[in-house]
């Protein structure tokens, strides 16, 4: 029998400052409106699908905060004041901050909303900002508050609960009553996230997980020297981190805040970001977890074995002189397609395409035992990228997998106690779910000095009960020591370095430094001046800009060094948002241009079993596309259009493309009624048949700004 288990990590960092109680960002919030209440509710109506749910306790103590009444949320607060009161400052920041969701599927099928954004206008610019505000009434910022908090509800909330449908459906003109109606609407919502889990494992329908308190990458904190496992020339903070008893209480507070909650020790953890090392095993065998989980790439550089479906879905056993666990290991395909993929396809083709991979992976096993099939991945940030927040998607693969016979759905931990692993992994790889290493959180500039920071603040905590022992288990200690715990959290580094992009990269980074900052005001030590100052220096871009024209040969080879020297530059490898893809196609790309033409280059690297894709170039805002079979040879056809009033017409015009060891493309912008100086938007768009696989960039398009005659002059003078 196949066995198939998902697992929904379910994760906020801690965005409150112990100190005053003040909440600095809304995600807790706004995702438990959206995301952690309804997959529970959508998977009820299907009683034969079992399902795991990973709670980091960092977000169970933020929603509890909520429910009762400790959570000084800064955004909620504004949205409660009388329209008519707002402050210029508090108008300044609703403008700034209540349009940050996903445009394309919380925003744009709500008309009212799309003209308050088309009235701010689609930049974060302060001049755009404050230039905005004298066309804003009080009305428009009373409406654009109720639909901020509105829009992120689930539908299944906007649909069943009456009060938010009517709002919905009057569309603007809100009273503070409706306002104030929504956001009550939420509390009572958030109030029932817990309970609804507590039932639902009770029943035995889910399986209800954990992970480190605030969520710390534990092989870091055990050795930041692990990170060298995977990439041994990987530059590491000046300071070695070496935190054991910190490591400690992250696992075992963890489990004391899931008992409290769920009446039970848990069975399983799942590691931050699935980072594991052979070091942080006694640590989790000595608590008694039966199981723990990784991505399969721990699995191969462990095995050092060749890559089969029979190796990787099953269980193993990590058996140690101090006693054993389990493991298991996802599959990073099928939960990329889920994680990255399938939003852009009909939910019935992704529902089939899922199950036909399924059935492929079983048929591929020999009939010799029972095999499980992982699929772990972010429950929350994904749905936003779907038609209906993913309802539509789930709820029919949840059908589907119901009515298969040969498919059984199971938690993990009653797969692996009816299935006891045999087969001992002698050695745990250090890595994570991420490419198998640690350098999204560490090995960067600002990444080390992020945890050179902690080692300092942690230092100086230690100092200083060293020179005061008689307030060793104070309430203050004892404060200072949570702010610690929360700062090795790994939702710092994430954002630091340049690999992920977000509005609230600065905040991240002002509420990482305030949580080291409590550390020495709760001691009621003067906070030191390095604090004070951003490790967020560089400011982050999606990509280099072009610096020069170029004229590169399109034969698809790399015919010397310097014909793309001069272009723009996209690392597809290095960008990501608050989820990263493992596996893309391109991996890097390159965009120029001269006074005539635009250059596109694609570093590729298709699998073998990927087949009829195509590539398609959108261009905004003089509507035109072009379509490119991927495929090799040195003379790809070129199919170019442009939107006419009664269509799309075809043009043949001469473009050309090649794809030989790299992709390359030139067209005319000329010839496409497009002038110098003017601003062009790009958007490649790969398809396997008809189903998108892959966005370029991944969110939005990018913005080229097309040279003027003088271009190359103006370069040499700035």
């Amino acid at each position: 029998m196949l066995y198939v288990a998902f697992l929904w990590h379910m994760h906020q960092p801690y965005y409150k400052n112990l100190l005053t109680g003040e909440v600095y960002l809304p995600w807790v919030r706004l995702h438990g409106i959206k995301d952690y209440l309804d997959m529970l509710i959508l998977l009820e109506n299907y009683p034969k699908i079992k399902a795991n749910f990973n709670l980091v306790p960092s977000l169970i103590d933020q929603l509890e905060d909520y429910t009762q009444g400790k959570a000084k949320d800064i955004y909620l607060e504004i949205s409660r004041k009388n329209a008519d009161e707002l402050s210029r400052e508090d108008k300044i920041f609703i403008l700034t901050r209540f349009f940050t969701l996903n445009w394309q599927t919380m925003l744009k099928p709500y008309p009212r909303y799309r003209e308050l954004l088309q009235k701010r206008g689609e930049t974060v610019e302060a001049k755009q900002i404050v230039h905005s505000l004298k066309n804003f009434t009080a009305q428009d910022f009373r409406d654009l508050i109720t639909w901020f908090n509105l829009s992120w509800f689930d539908p299944y909330f906007k649909e069943n609960i009456p009060e938010l449908k009517e709002l919905i459906k009057k569309g603007k003109h809100f009273t503070e009553e409706e306002k104030n109606l929504v956001l009550n609407k939420q509390l009572e919502i958030l109030k029932q996230i817990l309970p609804k889990y507590k039932e639902l494992q009770d029943k035995g329908q889910i399986e209800v997980t954990v992970s480190p308190y605030y969520h710390p990458i534990m092989p870091l904190i055990l050795n930041s020297d692990s990170a060298r496992e995977a990439i041994p020339s990987l530059s590491l903070p000046a300071q070695k981190i070496q935190f054991p008893e910190d490591l400690n209480w992250q696992i075992e507070e963890a489990i004391k805040n899931y008992v409290a909650h769920f009446g039970k020790k848990p069975e399983g953890i799942w590691p931050s970001e699935g980072s594991v090392s052979e070091e942080i095993l006694p640590f989790l065998i000595k608590v008694g977890i039966n199981w723990i989980a990784s991505d399969e790439e721990i699995l191969w550089r462990s095995l050092k074995k060749p890559k089969t479906e029979a190796l990787l879905y099953q269980a193993y056993l990590l058996e140690r002189n101090e006693g054993k666990l389990n493991i298991i290991f996802r599959d990073h395909s099928l939960s990329d397609l889920i994680g990255f993929v399938y939003h852009h396809w009909r939910h019935t083709e992704a529902v089939e395409d899922f199950l036909n991979r399924i059935k492929k992976i079983k048929v591929s096993l020999p009939g010799d035992k029972n095999y499980l099939v992982s699929v772990i991945l972010d429950g929350e940030n994904a749905w936003e990228y779907y038609p209906h927040d993913g309802w539509d998607f789930l709820s029919l693969l949840y059908r589907r997998l119901s009515e298969e016979k040969d498919i059984q759905m199971t938690t993990l931990s009653e797969f692996i106690n009816q299935n006891p692993p045999k087969e001992n992994i002698p050695r745990l790889f250090a890595g994570s779910w991420i490419n198998g290493n640690f350098s999204v959180w560490i090995g960067q500039e600002e990444k080390n000095l992020s945890w050179d920071y902690l080692f300092k603040t942690r230092k100086s905590l230690i100092d200083f009960l060293k020179e005061n022992p008689q307030i060793k288990e104070s309430y203050e200690a004892k404060l200072a020591w949570q702010n610690i715990y929360i700062a090795e959290g790994s939702d710092w580094n994430w954002w630091y370095g340049p690999e992920h992009i977000s509005a609230n990269n600065e905040e991240f980074d002002k509420i990482y430094r305030l949580h080291l900052a409590n550390v020495y005001i709760a001691l009621g030590k003067e906070v030191p001046d390095f604090l004070k100052i951003p490790i967020l220096t560089q400011r982050i871009s999606r990509f280099l800009e072009p610096t020069a024209l170029i004229h590169p040969e399109i034969d698809g080879e790399i015919t010397n060094y310097y014909e793309w020297v001069g272009a723009g530059f996209l690392d597809l490898t290095r960008i990501g948002t608050s989820m990263q893809r493992v596996t893309t196609l391109v991996k890097k790309f390159w965009f120029g241009f001269n006074l005539e033409e635009i250059f596109l280059r694609l570093d590729l690297e298709i699998p073998g079993e990927v087949k009829d894709l195509k590539l398609l170039i959108n261009l905004f805002p003089k509507e035109a596309k072009l379509e490119i079979p991927i495929e090799r040879s040195s003379e790809l056809t070129v199919r170019t259009f442009q939107k006419q009033k009664d269509g799309w017409r075809e043009f043949p015009l001469p473009n050309k493309a090649s794809f030989l060891k790299i992709m390359e493309i030139k067209f005319s912008y000329l010839n496409l009624g497009i002038g110098h100086g003017e601003d062009l938007r790009l958007n490649l768009v790969i398809k396997e048949r008809e189903n998108i696989i892959e966005e370029i960039p991944p969110q939005g398009a990018l913005k080229i700004v097309l040279p003027n005659p003088d271009f190359e002059a103006w370069q040499w003078s700035a």
